[in-house]
């Protein structure tokens, strides 16, 4: 893995995100880009960053990457429910990388807000990667 890349992080989330069929029961897709008329609700892997660690190991870092949820319906309650899916997928876990990298997740964030529409309810769920050679 390139230690500024953060392709196969995201990949690695958006495997392990799929690849559940209650998640994926929940939202109508999982997105990197939205299309422009894209059916509500939906997540999407975003933003993210990642920290080289001063160590030994020249492909050690931190890594937070955003997934952020989206829906139309009235209320936050199924944003919440999605936030709280996505959370059990994620947090104190692990994921292997096909480089052999581990990623130790833990969330550090969530929240929710109504967007400036006054329809979108936004939901955002930080987690961060500590990432190791495996």
């Amino acid at each position: 893995m390139n230690a500024l890349s953060l392709l196969q992080v995201q990949q690695g989330l958006y495997g392990k995100l799929s690849g559940d069929g209650v998640l994926m029961g929940m939202i109508h897709a999982l997105y990197d880009q939205v299309p422009e008329r894209a059916q509500f609700p939906y997540a999407i892997i975003g933003d993210g960053a990642f920290t080289p660690l001063r160590t030994h190991v020249p492909l050690a870092g931190n890594c937070s990457m955003r997934i952020r949820v989206y829906s139309q319906k009235p209320g936050r309650k199924e944003v919440l429910r999605i936030l709280d899916r996505i959370y059990g997928l994620l947090h104190l876990g692990t994921l292997t990388l096909v480089e052999s990298m581990t990623l130790s997740l833990h969330v550090t964030q969530a929240s929710s807000q109504l967007l400036s529409d006054q329809r979108t309810i936004e939901g955002v769920l930080t987690v961060n990667c500590l990432v190791t050679e495996g």
